[in-house]
């Protein structure tokens, strides 16, 4: 089955926030297809779904033709991962014929907390498969702190079931954690058919590997709140722009089999972001399915 090809919308959450549904406009006019929608509104520190009905939502899609491939939901980190009315959001995004929710990450430290944390969304993922849907793990950096000899991923993946639990990896924070895409997308095999793609500047204002560079500064990755400090959009590119092999995360992508959906998520400071899209479109489209356009 040949990989689709989408965009993560936190490439675009600013003009998003500012007209949502001219924003969807534009990333249909880059060529897209396929989308993975972000839930929280930047701009009114809101949750779209409460701010718009699925139906408009839906309604504009389809005039558009956009299919949401995935939905990335905001977590309160403050509570519980059950804390969510997930009944509501499963509604909401029934509606929109998405069966793939994400939640960006969970803040994890310590052995004891990713154990924690994979309980947790174990109950969860049992949760959205009896009612129809699939739940994700969306990874950022802080996964890959080691705790005991392994990492702190290892230990999700070891500790959640496979019936309940998928990972959406981003491929781009595994390369900032000084990982190799190919190990981890191995060690994940079919429980990951989702991976976001990244480029790293060749000027990046902070070191690439942010762990690394956390050592060395002798700070500690306690939580969310220290990423501002370790990365900033300048460390991001335009795909095929960067320090990434791009064409050897495709052909890797291609060779497992297992991935379905690749998806662009530019959070680089571009001056011309649609254009950027635009092209990043092209690039997959050509190394993942041999299209030129």
């Amino acid at each position: 089955m040949a990989v689709e090809i989408g965009v993560n919308l936190s490439s675009v959450q600013r003009e998003l926030s500012e007209d949502y549904f001219g924003t969807l406009e534009r990333i249909a006019e880059a060529g897209y297809r396929g989308i993975e929608l972000v839930g929280y509104n930047i701009r009114g520190y809101s949750r779209y779904r409460d701010e718009m009905s699925a139906e408009t939502v839906k309604d504009q899609l389809d005039r558009l033709g956009l299919t949401v491939l995935a939905a990335q939901e905001p977590l309160n980190l403050d509570l519980p991962l059950e804390h969510p009315d997930w009944n509501a959001m499963f509604s909401y995004y029934e509606k929109l014929k998405c069966r793939r929710i994400a939640i960006p990450s969970m803040w994890v430290s310590s052995r004891d907390e990713a154990l924690a944390a994979a309980e947790q969304m174990n109950r969860v993922g049992k949760q959205m498969k009896e009612n129809g849907f699939a739940f994700y793990h969306h990874n950022h950096a802080h996964e890959f702190l080691i705790d005991g000899g392994r990492t702190l991923y290892e230990e999700l993946i070891d500790n959640t079931d496979p019936e309940y639990v998928r990972f959406e990896l981003d491929l781009g924070w595994v390369l900032r954690s000084g990982q190799v895409p190919a190990d981890i997308l191995a060690r994940l095999g079919s429980r990951c058919d989702i991976v976001h793609l990244k480029d790293i500047s060749r000027t990046p204002k902070f070191p690439v590997n942010i762990i690394a560079g956390l050592e060395q500064s002798g700070k500690a990755f306690d939580s969310f709140m220290i990423y501002p400090s370790l990365t900033a959009p300048n460390d991001y590119a335009d795909l095929g722009s960067g320090t990434v092999n791009v064409q050897e995360l495709c052909k890797l992508i291609n060779e497992r089999g297992h991935v379905r959906y690749a998806l662009t998520e530019n959070i680089g400071a571009s001056a011309d972001k649609f254009g950027s899209l635009a092209q990043e479109r092209r690039l997959l489209e050509r190394l993942l399915l041999g299209i030129i356009s």
